[in-house]
């Protein structure tokens, strides 16, 4: 699996940029999800805390959407779900819309 970019990422426990990778999401990105944040973000109020990142991404496996994980230190840290193709800008009618439909 390659990464699709590098990123500098802010380590909040000690103020250190670690570099991150951007990955097109995978089954071990959904099972990093299941056994690091699903029990942590369900014991929280964030809005999230209820999705089910496996739902969503066998349900948007479409070819208009883009399904991204972000890594550091071998461990998933954030997943998203882009909607491309579908829609047109106003302002320049030759170019495409991205939505962020989860993240």
């Amino acid at each position: 699996m390659n990464a699709i970019v590098k990123l500098p990422l802010f380590r909040v426990k000690d103020s250190a940029l670690v570099e991150a990778e951007l990955y097109n999401l995978s089954s071990k990105h959904i099972s990093d999800f299941e056994t690091f944040w699903k029990q942590r973000l369900q014991n929280s109020s964030e809005e999230d805390s209820h999705w089910s990142w496996i739902d969503k991404f066998l349900k948007l496996s479409t070819p208009n959407y883009e399904r991204l994980a972000l890594e550091c230190e071998a461990i998933t840290q954030g997943l998203m779900i882009l909607e491309l193709y579908c829609y047109r800008s106003l302002l320049e009618s030759t170019k495409n819309l991205v939505y962020v439909d989860y993240l």
